[in-house]
């Protein structure tokens, strides 16, 4: 029963995250032009992408070794991945300068990027040792106080008070509601029993750890870098305008992944580690059978109410930009379905350690998204960066359920 209670209230603050996050779309739509909407999506997309810079993808290693790990070895597992942001931190953000030496964000903004872009990275980290901790409820916790509560503040200071209508406002409340969810989590990590074990987890595990999370990390710059050159491209194929609408529907669809991983995979996933380290194959099965049947159930409903809210969304926006654009909507919805569902042959390729078939897949994945907005732009330039998601992200999911099919199921 206590898990029970404890998957519905973390899915509830999931929920309350997102649903905030909606909020503060809804209420930019609002009171900001189409274009400022659209900023705001290439900041947001932009520190979505530096925070992979800035972790390398070692969590793909560390966490998987933290979860593994017997429990008085996990503070020193915590104290080594430290180290090592704090080394990749020095390195990337004078690289990241570049988005700012290329115009592709404005010049002043880049102190309050670079204050996001940290505390999110350093809050995105805490979340997913607290997941694999499976303090499941203590997660929910920071990611409403990164998603939500600041969102919220944002949309009550703008309906009150129009000197809050600004970019500026959404963004100092946002490292501020980022710094707060770092400060909530820190105490239970510092639960952990203090065993310090410098041979076992020192240099050596480090080149190990990379040796896992470099290779991954093309497959994740690929795939992370759809949702970040789909506003660049957007912009480039149509005009500011539809960039600020591409934003709202995109942002609104892509709370269908965000509530799967709250509700089905931050709970299934830790378990799939270890019955893949127990080697219990029944075990392994029925719990990628039970993610495979929450993730369709949660697919169709979401598309059920997704197509009704859009109608009571854009009923009530002032600009007709956004009615005379539904079908960006529609598409951008289809293409998350299949990613969504990819997910299920993602994570118990993870849990054995076969990464070929995931980095292969994202990389080819964002070679079709590419070629395919390209393409599709000199029929439908409005269109084409939605229908190459669509295109890409099936990719995806026939990709990984190859390899699912190749190198996991034949062991269960």
């Amino acid at each position: 029963m206590a898990w029970r209670r404890d998957r519905v209230l973390s899915l509830a603050l999931r929920i309350s995250a997102l649903g905030a996050r909606f909020l503060l779309f809804f209420w930019l739509a609002f009171y900001l032009s189409p274009a400022d909407v659209g900023l705001y999506g290439l900041i947001a997309a932009t520190v979505s992408y530096g925070t992979l810079f800035m972790g390398m993808d070692f969590h793909l290693f560390s966490n998987r070794e933290f979860k593994r790990a017997a429990l008085e070895d996990r503070w020193d597992i915590l104290r080594a991945s430290i180290s090592t942001y704090l080394v990749i931190y020095v390195l990337a953000i004078p690289f990241l300068m570049i988005v700012f030496m290329a115009d592709l964000l404005p010049w002043h903004i880049a102190g309050m990027f670079f204050a996001i872009l940290t505390l999110e990275h350093i809050g995105q980290e805490i979340y997913r040792i607290l997941v694999m901790m499976e303090r499941v409820v203590l997660a929910g916790w920071v990611l409403f106080l990164r998603l939500g509560l600041w969102a919220i503040v944002v949309a009550i200071l703008m309906m009150l008070d129009p000197r809050f209508q600004t970019m500026e406002t959404v963004l100092i409340a946002w490292s501020i509601g980022a710094l707060l969810a770092v400060v909530f989590a820190i105490p239970p990590l510092l639960e952990l029993p203090r065993v310090r074990s410098v041979a076992k987890y020192g240099r050596n595990w480090v080149k190990s750890g990379f040796r896992v999370a470099l290779p991954f990390l093309l497959g994740t710059l690929a795939l992370r870098g759809m949702v970040v050159f789909d506003r660049y491209l957007i912009e480039f194929f149509a005009s500011e305008d539809i960039q600020g609408v591409y934003v709202l529907f995109a942002g609104m669809a892509a709370t269908l992944p965000a509530l799967l991983e709250a509700g089905v995979f931050a709970f299934l996933s830790p378990k799939l580690i270890a019955a893949a380290k127990e080697q219990n194959r029944t075990g392994f099965a029925l719990l990628v059978a039970r993610m495979r049947r929450e993730t369709n159930l949660a697919v169709a409903g979401f598309v059920i109410l997704g197509v009704i809210g859009v109608q009571l969304v854009v009923a009530y926006l002032p600009n007709p930009i956004y009615g005379a654009n539904m079908a960006v909507f529609y598409i951008c919805l289809a293409a998350q379905i299949p990613l969504s569902m990819s997910m299920v042959f993602h994570f118990p390729l993870y849990a054995h350690g076969h990464h070929k078939p995931i980095i292969v897949t994202h990389i080819l994945a964002f070679v079709v998204f590419i070629s395919a907005a390209f393409a599709i732009s000199l029929a439908a330039p409005v269109l084409a960066v939605p229908l190459a998601l669509v295109v890409a992200n099936t990719g995806l999911l026939i990709g990984k359920y190859a390899g699912y099919r190749a190198g996991v199921h034949c062991q269960t």
